[in-house]
């Protein structure tokens, strides 16, 4: 792209703004759109053209510009309102209820798995009054089986579960 040629597109590039503003500018103040020369078009639009407002209207797509690809003033606007949303609808579900803090969620974890370490420990000692003196290998190992089974289904207990959490992460 060169240089623009005519004095209005010379003036719109210096003040920033749309050569149809310019334009108007100069017609507005009763000059030949056609004849006028760089400096009255730069004069005049600089006097009359509200640069923040017409930069506005383009950003939000309406008036001059419109057509033209969005600024990076509406781009960080449209950022800002989306932030702005998703932090709205975090803290809604917060208060509803709906978000669990990480860690809460994390120490019950801990605490489930200490528990079911703790559980399959202690079976070791049932394990061993049982087995004592067996020598069918079937039979210690649906002992063994069912002893673990047991250890750990106290540890998937889903109502315990959301009994510990709810007692500890959620209040």
């Amino acid at each position: 792209m060169g240089r623009p040629e005519g004095p209005i597109a010379r003036a719109a590039e210096a003040l920033g703004i749309d050569p149809r503003s310019v334009r108007r500018a100069v017609e507005q103040a009763g000059h030949d759109a056609k004849a006028v020369s760089f400096e009255a078009a730069h004069q005049l639009a600089a006097a009359i053209v509200d640069k923040s407002k017409s930069l506005d209207h383009a950003a939000n797509g309406r008036g001059e510009g419109a057509h033209e690809a969005r600024s990076d003033l509406a781009a960080a606007k449209a950022r800002l309102a989306e932030a702005a949303a998703r932090k709205a609808a975090i803290q809604a579900a917060q208060l509803a209820g709906e978000l669990v803090d990480r860690a809460a969620v994390r120490d019950v974890g801990i605490r489930i798995i200490a528990e079911a370490r703790g559980a399959l420990l202690a079976s070791s000692h049932r394990i061993a009054d049982l087995v004592a003196g067996l020598t069918d290998r079937a039979k210690i190992a649906d002992i063994v089986e069912v002893e673990i089974r047991t250890a750990l289904g106290v540890c998937a207990d889903e109502e315990r579960f959301w009994d510990a959490l709810e007692r500890d992460a959620l209040s």
